[in-house]
This record gives structure tokens, sequence and C-alpha cells, in this order.
């Protein structure tokens, strides 16, 4: 799979119409898929739900004293019309991708799911990271029913696969997780691992793919050990193990999960598609993107 990230600005910019001239040249460059950013670290889902909808709204009719809607409202007005761009990537054979931050999710730990949002130490008061995001925890079933929903609401508009990002504990500061054991007392590595496990059963049995977006130092168990991260992502129940980089490290991660498993992440330039080619022996799956820019489909051609 030869795959480019589309961030959300371009689609909602530019609409179905350049989704056609982009997927006609994506095709001429040797791309046969699109990644876009269903729900993102805001919380805000990019589908159209009446069911968040009215959930948002019960919860601003209980709180409205204090909250203002607007700021934490998941579905806003001008979400795309996916009735029309997923017929435009069928016609080219494009698969449609949905990324899903999992527990990083500003608007919903504060608002709609408030009571399963992750608290700072010894207080009552949400904790923020240091992009000053809340996170849900990865202890509450209810969180991560909600997970599975918008993977749901995506599968239902025709995506063909869900790419899980940061599905992992924060360990960023002054977290206070113990507090949010809602069913017992598993590890954090046990509760991450059934999280995917979990999805990855999930969507198999909706018959699309199932893809967990990680770091080189979670595969090389190198991560803080308060992210829960360092687990066995080789047993896991996913199709692809997606990592951002390429280089020496990448070396070690195939000996730890199979090349055929493993998609890479890279920055666009001028030199990508050489870059990627010459990466290792045996990963032929990459997704490029260039930051909130689509990448230029005249200037590139992947491997």
């Amino acid at each position: 799979m030869k795959a480019v990230y589309i961030p959300m600005s371009i689609l909602l910019s530019n609409g179905a119409e350049w989704v056609e001239s982009y997927a006609q040249k994506a095709k001429e460059a040797n791309v046969n898929a699109f990644v876009f950013t269903v729900k993102d670290e805001m919380g805000r889902v990019w589908i159209y739900n009446q069911e968040l909808v009215d959930r948002d709204q019960q919860v601003y009719n209980t709180y409205r004293a204090n909250l203002k809607l607007e700021e934490y409202k998941r579905v806003l007005d001008n979400v795309p019309d996916w009735t029309k761009i997923m017929p435009i990537l069928e016609k080219y054979n494009i698969k449609p991708i949905a990324r899903l931050y999992c527990f990083r999710d500003n608007a919903t730990a504060y608002f709609a799911l408030m009571d399963h949002g992750i608290m700072k130490s010894g207080t009552t008061q949400k904790w923020f990271d240091n992009n000053n995001r809340r996170w849900l925890s990865p202890y509450s079933s209810v969180a991560k029913d909600y997970i599975k929903q918008v993977a749901q609401i995506a599968i239902d508009a025709g995506f063909k696969e869900i790419e899980l990002y940061d599905a992992l504990f924060p360990y960023e500061g002054s977290v206070n997780t113990t507090g949010h054991k809602f069913e017992d007392n598993r590890t954090k590595e046990q509760v991450i691992t059934e999280f995917i496990d979990n999805m990855g059963e999930f969507c198999k049995k909706k018959d699309v793919d199932l893809s967990v977006y990680v770091s080189v130092d979670a595969i090389l168990n190198k991560m803080p050990a308060a992210s829960g991260a360092n687990i066995d992502y080789a047993k896991l129940n996913v199709d692809i193990v997606s990592l951002n980089g390429t280089g020496s490290a990448m070396n070690d991660v195939i000996k730890v999960v199979d090349a055929k498993k493993i998609r890479i992440y890279a920055n666009y330039s001028e030199n990508v598609s050489n870059d990627l080619k010459n990466s290792n022996d045996g990963i032929k799956t990459f997704v490029v993107s260039d930051g909130e820019m689509a990448v230029d489909m005249d200037k590139i051609k992947l491997p």
C-alpha cells in the first residue's frame, strides 16, 4: 500500500471536486490509499452523527451555566460530505483510512464524558498534557466503548481501515491514572493490549483492517513505563503497525515485528521516494505527509 495523508483543513477548503482531481493524480503517482483524521486530538469527529450531536446538547442543557457548547461539541456544522467523497475514492480504487485519536480527546474528556477524563494528581481538576490537551482514561470501559462507537461511525461512512493513534496512557507530569481503574487492577500494559486486541476483533467482524500508530521506542520497549505502551506489538490482533521514521532503528524494529506488518510514515521531500525505496528490505507500505499541506502529486511517485 502506498498512501498519502490528507489534512482535514485541505478537505474542508476544497470539497469533493478537489478530491476527484487529486485522486486521479494520486492514481498516476502510484498512490492507492488516503489517510484522514476522522477523530482528532481536540475531540472533533469529522463525520456527521446525530447521536453525538444529541448527547452534546444534552450535556449542555445540564451544565450550560459553566460551559460553552461551541467550544466542546464534537460534531461541527462543516463536516465533509463523505457520501460524495467515498464514490470518488472507489472509482480510483483508493482505500480510505480513518485515523482516530484514542485517549487524547480534549472535548470529550471535559464535556460529553466528563466523568471519564484523567485527573491531575491530588486534585479534582482535569489533567492537561504538554500540548494543553485533556485525555480520556484507558481504564474506563465507557471511554473505550466511545472510541469503538466512532470507529463504527467511520465504517458506516465507508472507511476500509481504522488507524488507532495515541492508544496509550499519558505520562507527562503529574498524572493520576490509578484513580480511574473503573474495572480492576490490571496493569497499564494489560489494559492497552486488551483494548487494541478488542478493537482488532471488532474490525475483523466488520471486515475492515485495523492499524495502530506507535513510536519506534514503543516497539523496542523504550517508552516511559507510565505510558503502558511497551507491549508485544508482534502478537497484537492488528493488520498493520505504523511507525514514523526510517533509518538504522528500523533494522531493530523488523527483528521484533514482521516487515510485512509495518507501515512507515515519512515527511514529504523531493527525495522521499528514494528514501523509502532504500529504507528497509521487506517494508512495502508507506504513508507520506506534508504537514497541513496536501502532498504535491506532480512531484512524487512512490516506490
